[in-house]
């Protein structure tokens, strides 16, 4: 490439003139091998030298990360091209769906949270389940047009988006509801020794809660198209797509992603204030633990076990007439 080549357009260096949305291979977008990604890796270079010279110590980190990044969408594009072929297989998008929804609890809980309680792992999937799995559908289904709505290639990289801003949004508000029950233990216990029930209690924790998940999406919102061009619009438009379908797409896809973290922050913080404050009206500091660095499949088997047990205890002592009081 001369240098002439790299400032000058297509058309002006080979004398030809460009077809609108036509990419470098003329099929409307810029086909990239392993070269151009070496380049872009190149300039990761700058985080190493920032790292050093301020003596962060994040060289492996960032070494990590990238080569983390290489695998994991690779492997990710091997996945989804036979699923993309198969795209009407309603029993292959579900599995793809369930996969990534699993990733996302174990990242939540055991990654992200810095409190856990017992059985958030369950919890946090039936949120996620609900949330994301129905705004997906809706939205795709009707806000995009896809027939059917689980068509994979409009599906699952909606899905994947509004499952990575839920996932967010559920750590943050569970992460604040338990901090606030920690830090304003003795005010909750002495309301409701007052008499006040968990709801009236739990009330302002769940609204502050739910507040703070649904703030980086509504900032987000209000500054998208202004200040920043957002990734969807972005990689729509480098793939060779009219501006103005890129912009409906782009609306459609934040307004989905509003909802879904919405109503998955809502299910998650409601269900943890209704582990950690009991039918008896007490708080249940026992149930909230800081976060370990254990062995994820096992801290899952235990959070299955332990609601397993609550579940069947609840049930026994419901038949016979007693009162319900849980471990």
């Amino acid at each position: 490439m001369t240098i002439s080549a790299f400032f000058l357009p297509s058309s002006a260096s080979n004398g030809t003139s460009p077809s609108p949305g036509s990419g470098g291979d003329g099929s409307g977008q810029y086909a990239l091998d392993y070269y151009n990604v070496a380049i872009a890796a190149s300039m990761l270079a700058s985080d190493a030298v920032v790292s050093l010279m301020l003596g962060l110590q994040l060289e492996r980190t960032i070494v990590v990360s990238a080569i983390r990044c290489i695998i994991q969408l690779t492997i990710m594009g091997y996945i989804l091209t036979p699923v993309f072929e198969h795209a009407e297989s309603f029993e292959l998008v579900f599995l793809i769906s369930m996969i990534l929804m699993t990733l996302a609890v174990v990242e939540i809980v055991y990654n992200k949270a810095k409190f856990t309680f017992t059985g958030e792992v369950v919890i946090v999937f039936v949120s996620l389940f609900v949330s994301v799995g129905l705004v997906s559908a809706l939205g795709v289904g009707f806000a995009m047009n896809a027939r059917p709505f689980y068509e994979a290639r409009r599906f699952i990289p909606a899905y994947g988006m509004l499952l990575g801003n839920s996932m967010t949004g559920v750590a943050v508000s569970i992460t604040t509801c338990l901090t606030q029950f920690m830090d304003r233990r003795d005010r909750i216990e002495y309301m409701l020794a007052l008499g006040a029930s968990r709801w009236e209690v739990a009330r302002p924790v769940i609204a502050e809660a739910v507040r703070v998940g649904l703030l980086p999406g509504l900032m987000s919102m209000s500054i998208i198209g202004l200040i920043s061009i957002p990734g969807m619009m972005s990689g729509q438009i480098l793939a060779g797509a009219p501006v103005l379908e890129a912009v409906n797409y782009q609306i459609i896809i934040i307004y989905l992603i509003s909802s879904s973290v919405a109503l998955a922050s809502v299910l998650a913080t409601v269900a943890c204030v209704a582990t950690c404050i009991d039918g008896t009206h007490r708080l249940r500091i026992d149930r909230i633990q800081k976060r370990g660095k254990g062995n994820p499949l096992i801290a899952i088997g235990g959070d299955f076990w332990g609601m397993l047990k609550d579940s069947f205890i609840w049930s026994w002592r419901k038949l016979r007439g007693g009162e319900v009081r849980l471990s």
